[in-house]
């Protein structure tokens, strides 16, 4: 019901999820490279979903 496009962002935000979780439920550390790796992959789906897809035009 998502769509395709929904589900890809949503898989996307796995391993962030994934890091949450290991630090609230396992009292994990996390890293500074996880924490970069977050920041990218928070950063990358925002950015997809601001410029979103518009469909390209073409001059005939």
């Amino acid at each position: 019901m998502a769509g395709p496009t929904r589900t890809a962002m949503i898989m996307n935000l796995e391993p962030v999820i994934s890091i949450l979780l290991s630090v609230v439920i396992l009292m994990e550390t996390i890293t500074n490279g996880q924490s970069i790796g977050a920041i990218l992959v928070l950063t990358a789906v925002l950015v997809s979903q601001i410029t979103g897809n518009r469909p390209q035009t073409a001059d005939v």
